[in-house]
């Protein structure tokens, strides 16, 4: 049906209307510029420009055509509209002797159209039916105050690596030539003046030697800071794990069950790590 509609709309485009009518030019040149719409694919420009054809020209070989056009763009409502309004002057004049396939083929394919828009809306519209017989199992509350079982191994992970990182501070890897030149020059000064030494070393340049220093220092700061901060996250996580580990209550006698899970249930835990360009560090608020 869609190639019929084509091949017809092709046929129609390919003769301007000016060898069978004779059209004001600028009806024609609108013409023609639907039929380049048309070739390239631009179904709703061929037919908004078939319209202003129209108006330009009421020639019904323009509202033949924009039927066409509506019809190869898919919007079959609209080429019915427009087929029903000008179907019986086009049986009239005699050359629109397909006019009534046409329109059964637009009703064909808008029913068709309307049917599978029906089944998309209905498949994507949320299920309301349900089986009154299916109990509904309500899912298990959560145990009041109850830890994440991998929240203390993330903590214990973290700090571990902020501990990896206090290592990799402290041995200066990342800077070794700033710290080789400043232990030249310290090295240097306990034999020679240290304005002899850092001649030698830095060549009187102050600004590299403030540079290796200030390089040296923030590295001496972070590697404290990785440490200070390794060590709380890792207690932190090793002290969650251990008052709220389940085998705790578990093993105990049954007098000290009670005061375990009080123990867990009871456990707070605030803590606030802050980095900074000079410094890094955490504070942590435990509650019982």
């Amino acid at each position: 049906m869609r190639k019929f509609a084509a091949t017809a709309l092709i046929l129609a485009l390919t003769f301007p209307p000016s060898m069978a009518f004779a059209n004001p030019n600028a009806a024609v040149d609108t013409y023609r510029e639907a039929s380049e719409a048309y070739q390239r694919g631009n179904f709703k420009e061929a037919a908004s420009l078939l319209e202003r054809a129209y108006k330009e020209d009421p020639n019904l070989i323009y509202k033949y055509n924009q039927i066409l056009a509506y019809q190869g763009a898919r919007d079959y409502a609209e080429a019915l509209r427009i087929l029903d309004e000008f179907r019986q002057p086009m049986l009239d004049d005699g050359r629109f002797d397909d006019i009534n396939d046409i329109r059964a083929q637009l009703e064909t394919a808008l029913a068709e159209q309307t049917r599978l828009e029906q089944e998309k809306a209905a498949a994507s519209a949320p299920s309301t039916d349900y089986e009154t017989d299916t109990a509904v199992v309500a899912p298990p509350a959560p145990e009041e105050n109850a830890s994440s079982p991998t929240y203390p191994w993330i903590l214990v992970g973290v700090g571990g690596a902020a501990l990896v990182s206090s290592a990799l501070f402290g041995s200066y890897i990342f800077i070794s030539d700033e710290v080789d030149r400043l232990d030249q020059y310290h090295t240097l000064a306990k034999t020679i003046p240290q304005n002899e030494a850092f001649n030698k070393v830095y060549d009187q340049d102050e600004a590299l030697a403030r540079e290796d220093k200030d390089a040296q220092d923030f590295h001496r700061t972070m590697s404290f800071a990785m440490l200070g901060t390794g060590v709380v996250l890792v207690g932190t996580g090793l002290a969650l794990w251990y008052f709220n580990s389940p085998g705790d209550s578990a093993s105990a006698p049954a007098g000290h069950a009670t005061k375990a899970n009080s123990s867990s249930k009871s456990l707070q835990v605030d803590f606030s790590p802050y980095f900074s360009p000079e410094s890094a560090g955490a504070s942590m608020l435990l509650k019982f």
